[in-house]
């Protein structure tokens, strides 16, 4: 039963990592060019503005977004019931996508009028009311586990804004190509939302009492989740200025390689792990589950680091070599807040979500106030107030999930294994990159630590070690033949 969980979870989060690992390679490549056309400044107004479409769209679809996933899997025996979820969902983002733009036009009328970067906001406001239908798609998608379409739908969004923003740049149109190909890309998969819409068209009252219930603290919480990243960069913009907002927004272009992979892993195994609930020795089941994706979610925050650092010295001109200075200390923050949300499970499995707000609301004071505090680090301030939020994050999303759903659902000894890993190497990463020049060996060497740390100090267990024994020794016996059979 462990194996089928886990071959469908890693199913699924292939073709979620392979959609998002594309789109970024795409980005990746072509950020150079960007960055030759482009001034610091003009990246640090794009991100500036990137705040308010994060939040807007956060504001408009994280309600009926959670609660149609949530909700389909819940009544996944009643297909009437399933409609219902879609239909609710559905609805309540339409409305909130008209109630967005009306309070919107207003709020730019009287405060915007005459200013240079009214055209910005304009834009903005109407590519968050297209995302929040584009989301609801790609939701119903993934919930209904339509992987190639979900794919197509997804890289193609994106290769759009990227096509728009390429032309746009190489005729000169500066920043503004950023904005109207985001828009464009969006625009074009309205029609798609209104004939799923009209498609899915059935109501229910009472479902739809139990999703706000469900998703309302849950609203709050992504509120406050997106102030974690909002704060920061405020706080940036204020005291350090565009230029080093930009800065600190080329960083989160690798960063969001990391992020883009653990959110398709958690849209992936959030459904596994709601399945597997219902299975005979489910705590037990659980907790192999997440300490599985602990495992991958280690790996690829480790390797990631590891490949940004590669792809700064191969892909970018030298004066931004820099910026390897930065990356193991910046990564560390993600990981810790990404772990946070792996602890968080538990308040899904028991849908008393009404503690991720309360928990939230604290990190958020305790990240301000070391943002404040650490003002005369510069821009390692951020990586030094976030890293110590985040971490005190996990932490109390660890704890708090044993009191709402079991002390058995996370499994301490192993994660304990896990974080002194990440912390130890990723500081040890820093100073290498820092003090040692020319480190191509030295990487690929520090890549090799994690699996050794893996098999040697007990986080995978005596009967994986010997199931990957045996794959090992039947891949080498089935090259062995092979080779045999081609020198007779």
């Amino acid at each position: 039963m462990l194996a089928r969980y886990v071959k469908r979870g890693a199913y699924i989060t292939f073709f979620y990592t392979v959609s998002s690992v594309i789109v970024r390679a795409l980005n990746f490549i072509l950020l150079p060019y960007f960055l030759s056309r482009l001034t610091l400044t003009e990246f640090g107004i794009w991100d500036f503005y990137q705040l308010f479409f994060s939040t807007g769209a956060l504001l408009v679809t994280s309600c009926a977004s959670t609660s149609l996933f949530r909700f389909y899997v819940l009544y996944k025996d009643d297909r009437a019931k399933q409609l219902q979820s879609i239909g609710n969902s559905f609805l309540f983002v339409l409305c909130s996508v008209v109630m967005m733009l009306v309070c919107g036009y207003f709020l730019l009328i009287n405060t915007y009028t005459g200013h240079f970067f009214s055209e910005y906001a304009s834009i903005t406001l109407v590519s968050v009311s297209c995302f929040a239908l584009y989301t609801m798609i790609l939701s119903l998608l993934r919930v209904q586990e339509k992987l190639i379409l979900y794919g197509i739908v997804f890289c193609g969004q994106n290769f759009l804004a990227l096509a728009g923003t390429l032309v746009g740049v190489h005729y000169n149109l500066g920043i503004k190509s950023f904005f109207y190909a985001n828009l464009f890309s969006f625009l074009i998969f309205v029609p798609w939302f209104f004939m799923l819409f009209f498609r899915n068209c059935f109501l229910s009252l009472n479902i739809f009492k139990r999703q706000l219930l469900f998703s309302g603290p849950l609203l709050l919480y992504n509120l406050i989740y997106m102030s974690f990243f909002v704060v920061d960069k405020f706080f940036i913009k204020n005291f350090l200025g565009f230029e080093s907002l930009g800065l600190y927004g080329i960083l989160w272009r690798f960063g969001a390689v990391f992020q883009m992979i653990a959110i398709a892993m958690i849209d992936a195994w959030q459904l596994i792990i709601y399945n597997a609930q219902k299975e005979n020795g489910a705590n037990f089941l659980i907790s192999r589950l997440i300490t599985y994706y602990a495992l991958a979610l280690t790996s690829f925050c480790f390797y990631s680091t590891i490949g940004a650092i590669f792809a700064v010295i191969f892909l970018f001109p030298a004066h931004y070599y820099y910026l390897i200075h930065y990356l193991p200390l910046f990564f560390l923050p993600l990981f810790f807040i990404e772990l946070a949300r792996l602890f968080q499970t538990a308040f899904g499995l028991s849908t008393r979500t009404f503690y991720l707000p309360l928990i939230s609301l604290t990190i958020l004071i305790v990240q301000s106030s070391l943002l404040y505090f650490c003002i005369g680090f510069g821009i390692w301030s951020v990586f030094i107030a976030n890293g110590v939020a985040f971490m005190v994050y996990a932490l109390l999303c660890y704890w708090v999930s044993k009191k709402v759903y079991s002390y058995q659902l996370i499994n301490k000894e192993k994660m304990d294994k896990i974080i002194v890993f990440v912390v130890f190497s990723l500081f040890s990463l820093h100073c290498l990159v820092s003090y040692i020049p020319q480190t191509f060996l030295s990487l690929v060497g520090f890549g090799l630590l994690w699996p050794l740390y893996v098999w040697l100090f007990g986080i995978i267990e005596s009967d994986e070690k010997a199931w990957i024994a045996l794959k090992i020794y039947q891949i080498f016996a089935s090259f062995r033949g092979k080779v045999s059979s081609i020198k007779k």
